[in-house]
């Protein structure tokens, strides 16, 4: 499995990857920057930002954006609407997998805010740049996680009731897949060029494991991908001719861990359109930013 066969991501062309300073967002990075695109590396960590801007070269640059801090997500916007006049592709990377209860800047449980809230006040703040721009994407990242949730509590989204960081996961990435469909739609809706689409990369290392049980990577280190193969379903979806919005790409692999790229499984809960619209509805009372799409 390789990158051969995936179009080129030409010299006129800008994408924004969060979280490019490491595993499967660095990895898209190097790839999208090789053939002279600008790649504008989103990362919280000063120090890694700058290193993977030096390990990419010039075609990069390190911008700070800390998603777990609305004021953060607020200024990165303002300095990429300061020196881009338009946006190509969008990948929402950055993310944390099951760490222990912890609260962002802005009150939000990490998993939820981060992950979640944070890509979504990010992408609609980015929109104007993106959804009429020829052939543009937005890549929302998943999980096989997404697969798991039979129910979305909205009463605990954020922890309130308790915190179990495997359930959190799963409603987090469901989100995330959710966010995807919808917002196609409503780009889709009101006639604009830009799809939104969905993809997990299996189970590849990263630092999202940082925080998995000691005991579990044994079991699963027969399915880990590197992280250059688990950047190829991302890339596939940002990239491929053959992908259409609202769409959801996975790895044909058992499981979905492993694998090539293909259609994934997409969690029934994410076609319901009221289940996803109440999420929506949520989301922009918990951040105070809402959909403004210009006609």
């Amino acid at each position: 499995m390789s990158t051969q066969g995936l179009p080129t991501f030409p010299r006129d062309k800008v994408a924004i990857i969060t979280g490019a300073n490491s595993g499967i967002g660095l990895e898209a990075a190097k790839f999208l920057a090789k053939d002279g695109a600008t790649v504008i590396l989103a990362c919280r960590n000063n120090e890694r930002g700058a290193q993977a801007q030096t390990a990419i070269g010039k075609n990069s640059r390190f911008l700070k954006l800390d998603l777990g801090n609305i004021a953060s997500i607020t200024t990165f916007s303002k300095t990429i609407h300061d020196n881009f006049p338009k946006i190509d592709l969008l990948i929402n990377n950055a993310g944390a997998m099951h760490p222990p209860l912890t609260r962002t800047t802005d009150g939000f449980e990490l998993t939820f805010g981060v992950n979640y809230l944070g890509h979504y006040m990010l992408t609609l703040q980015l929109l104007d740049l993106i959804q009429d721009v020829e052939n543009a994407r937005i890549v929302n990242l998943t999980s096989i996680a997404a697969n798991r949730p039979k129910s979305l509590d909205f009463e605990n989204l954020n922890a309130e009731k308790g915190y179990r960081k495997h359930a959190a996961y799963g409603a987090v990435n469901l989100l995330r897949l959710m966010f995807a469909i919808t917002l196609n739609e409503k780009l889709s809706g009101n006639g604009h060029k830009a799809i939104s689409v969905a993809a997990h990369p299996g189970v590849a290392r990263s630092n999202l494991t940082r925080h998995m049980p000691f005991f579990i990577k044994p079991l699963i280190s027969p399915f880990i991908m590197s992280t250059h193969q688990g950047a190829i379903p991302i890339l596939h979806a940002a990239l491929s001719e053959h992908v259409h919005g609202g769409e959801s790409w996975g790895v044909d692999g058992w499981r979905e861990m492993s694998g090539a790229p293909k259609p994934a499984k997409i969690n029934p809960l994410a076609i319901q359109a009221k289940l996803r619209e109440k999420a929506w509805a949520l989301s922009a009372k918990l951040t105070g930013s809402d959909l403004v799409i210009s006609e």
